[in-house]
Order: structure tokens, then C-alpha cells, then sequence
């Protein structure tokens, strides 16, 4: 009986290791302007055989809205193996003035291969950024008498006290009395208007 022993080679798997953010939450789910929140990261190594190391994740969005809180919008992760994960957190808080919108941020990654060759790669996620409404209704005017049984004019002032654009909006007045166009339709009622 004779025996012979193979040694097999697997190299280094062929194709450049890629790093992808393949899933992210914030906390809380819905975030005011000026509220710091944390924004969950989960960085997936795509390549069956290479680890990659030396990773820098950096985050940056155009208007400049996020900001980090008590560290820096860069990390670092001495490398990630085949097929796994890195999990990290960034504290950010969005400007106090930033619009009622979803914002885009990119995520750029900078690593080397198993051979210390440089590769980058980027991503871009969406964060939605919501601005508190705030109506404020003034002073009701109306006539110094008015009789029972006999209609009579009031009228009010509202203000748009809030950092964005109140849509489709509604004026209704409703109570224990009969009204005459009881419903006034302002439609897009600006901010500071």
C-alpha cells in the first residue's frame, strides 16, 4: 500500500476583497433637527478567502448637516476576515436648521489586501431628518358687543413658528354655535410666515 499526500494551494481566492455596508439603523427611527441620534453601522468583507486590514470608514455629506458628537466622523478597524462583519457606531447630530428632507451620506472605506495593495471603495445611505411644526395661534378679535341671534365677524392671526414649510394646510373652526366658511385653506404656509 503506498499512500501519496497532496498539497493544495488555494492561493489568494482571485478578485479584489470588496467591503460593503450591507445594513445600518438609527436610533431613534425618527430624527428631529438639532437631536442627537446613533447611526449603527454593519460592514460586510465580501471575499470568500482575502481578510482585509488597515480600514478607514469615513462618513461625509454634502450641506456639511451632520456633525459628530464627542469623536470624530472617521474609525478605524484593524481588518475584517472572509465573509465577516465589523459593527460600529457613530454619534452624529444633524444641524438645528437643517431642511425636512432625506439626506444622503457617503461612506467612504479605505483598506488593503492580503498583499498590502491599497483599495478604496463607497457607499451611500439616507438619513432622514425631520423638523419639528410648530403653528401658534394669536389673539381672537373680535367686536366689543355682539347680540344673540345676530351673526358677527372674529378673526385670528396664526404663525408658522417652525423651521419648515406647513403643507396642505387646514383651518377649520368648529364649537357650539353656527358658522359661515368655517374652513379657511391656506395651502404651503412658510416658515416665519
Amino acid at each position: 500500500t503506498q499512500y501519496v499526500g497532496v498539497f493544495v494551494n488555494r492561493g489568494s481566492g482571485g478578485g479584489t476583497p470588496r467591503i460593503i455596508v450591507d445594513r445600518y439603523n438609527i436610533e431613534p427611527a425618527t430624527i428631529k433637527a438639532g437631536d442627537v441620534f446613533q447611526l449603527n453601522m454593519s460592514l460586510l468583507n465580501t471575499s470568500s478567502s482575502n481578510t482585509v486590514s488597515n480600514i478607514k470608514v469615513s462618513l461625509s455629506n454634502d450641506e456639511g448637516v451632520f456633525n459628530p458628537v464627542n469623536s470624530s466622523n472617521t474609525i478605524f478597524i484593524e481588518s475584517i476576515g472572509p465573509k465577516k462583519k465589523a459593527e460600529n457606531i457613530f454619534t452624529l447630530m444633524p444641524k438645528r436648521d437643517a431642511k425636512h428632507k432625506t439626506y444622503g451620506v457617503v461612506v467612504d472605506i479605505d483598506y488593503e489586501d492580503g498583499k498590502g495593495n491599497q483599495l478604496s471603495s463607497k457607499d451611500m445611505i439616507s438619513i432622514d431628518v425631520i423638523q419639528q411644526a410648530k403653528l401658534v395661534l394669536g389673539d381672537l378679535d373680535m367686536p366689543p358687543e355682539v347680540y344673540v341671534g345676530q351673526p358677527f365677524p372674529i378673526s385670528i392671526e396664526f404663525f408658522n413658528m417652525g423651521k419648515t414649510t406647513l403643507h396642505n394646510l387646514m383651518i377649520k373652526t368648529e364649537g357650539n354655535f353656527s358658522t359661515q366658511d368655517s374652513s379657511y385653506y391656506v395651502g404651503n404656509f412658510e416658515a416665519g410666515q
